[in-house]
């Protein structure tokens, strides 16, 4: 399981717990989810970057003291036994949920007595019961959020990390080439999301999701079965999009095209997200300002709607950072989501840097007309940046 260097691992937690020393903290506790829970979860990007961890469908929890041995808690028994055969870590202890909470407050008194000050990661995807168990169970301690500590350890991915989400991109760009396999052969929009599943999995990935969305007019994205019955017919805009866990690293990449000759609608919504994503390229500059990305997919939308058409059309945010979480905290912020309340200062500023990971997928479902989608992987090298998923960025014709 472990395919991070552990002296790699080491030095983050190094650098974690001089963090802690600095600022007053005695220790950390970090909830989390497993990757079961998949792009719901931002607790187990986490776990994944400091330990390189994934407790699947249970939950883990992790107590680190400076200077001390890390503990790490399993709730399943089969994965403490697990971790015996194939794990790093010296201290993994098994502790049934109803008793996990008693479990870590004996462990902080372990390592650091009556702790005083602890950092918490995971607040927002703790259980009450847990959270009040260990509360009670450390007496008068104070608790500090510690996210937001942490989060620019994770802004600049390292060579290691870059080489498992380019093996995620990989993995999309075959997800692709296996849609346009099945979808020929007269099968149900559900089935032909298995079975692009279905091979994410045999390729190694812990978590993968499918939204197909199949009909005249694209108008907004389809996950479940309930809504993915129907068969791709003549005629039809095919947009898929892809969500992938790999080694604890998020892939992600979207495409769209047509069953059949595309009408002129169908055909300029593929052109115009196109035309988004190339400009939000053109404006991903190391040492420029992040924000203008955002502002740059911006520019061409309005270039083709104006605020009248606002009200026919849905959009969900045109890029996110993309890492340990699906959605990695700072470089997220600048791209808002367009259907919840949001306001960019006019003078935010965030640096782009190289090593920084990115989902670039521009959007917009216009009711009754047509609906474009087109994402990919984009890393920022020194000089530039690097689309990481290959296959084609045009307009499919996935009955060919």
């Amino acid at each position: 399981m472990l395919i991070i260097d552990r002296n790699v691992l080491a030095e983050r937690r190094r650098l974690v717990e001089a963090d802690l020393a600095e600022n007053g903290f005695d220790a950390l506790v970090l909830y989390a989810q497993g990757s079961s829970v998949g792009s719901a979860s931002k607790s187990h990007g986490y776990m994944s970057f400091l330990t390189d961890w994934d407790s699947y469908n249970t939950p883990g929890v992790l107590v680190l003291v400076p200077g001390k041995a890390p503990v790490l808690f399993v709730a399943n028994i089969f994965l403490k036994y697990m971790t015996e055969q194939t794990w790093w870590l010296d201290d993994v202890r098994f502790a049934a949920p109803p008793v996990l909470a008693e479990e870590v407050a004996r462990a902080l008194e372990e390592r650091c007595g009556a702790c005083r000050k602890i950092a918490y990661i995971g607040r927002g995807e703790t259980p009450v019961p847990f959270w009040e168990g260990l509360r009670a169970a450390t007496g008068a301690a104070e608790y500090a959020e510690y996210e937001s500590r942490v989060d620019p350890l994770r802004v600049v991915k390292d060579p290691v990390q870059y080489s498992i989400h380019y093996r995620g991109a990989e993995i999309c760009d075959a997800m692709f080439q296996e849609l346009r396999r099945e979808i020929r052969q007269g099968k149900p929009v559900y089935q032909l999301q298995n079975a692009m599943i279905r091979l994410a999995h045999d390729s190694g990935a812990e978590h993968a999701l499918v939204w197909l969305t199949v009909g005249s007019a694209a108008e907004y994205c389809h996950f479940r079965r309930e809504e993915c019955q129907r068969v791709p017919q003549i005629g039809d805009q095919v947009l898929v999009g892809i969500y992938l866990l790999y080694h604890g690293h998020w892939a992600h990449a979207l495409r769209m095209g047509t069953y059949g000759a595309p009408s002129p609608a169908q055909q300029r919504a593929f052109d115009i997200v196109l035309e988004m994503e190339n400009a939000g390229l053109e404006a991903l500059r190391p040492g420029g300002n992040l924000y203008d990305v955002h502002h740059a997919f911006e520019r061409v939308y309005r270039k083709h709607f104006s605020e009248r058409d606002d009200a026919g059309v849905f959009r969900f945010r045109a890029a996110h950072g993309l890492g340990h979480s699906y959605e990695d905290p700072i470089t997220s912020a600048p791209f808002p989501q367009p259907y919840t309340a949001h306001r960019i200062e006019p003078d935010a500023f965030l640096e782009i840097r190289p090593g920084m990971l990115f989902e670039f997928h521009p959007n917009f479902f216009q009711k009754g007309v047509a609906g474009g989608a087109v994402g990919d992987m984009i890393h920022v090298g020194e000089h530039g940046n690097e689309i990481m998923t290959a296959f084609p960025r045009q307009s499919i014709r996935w009955d060919r």
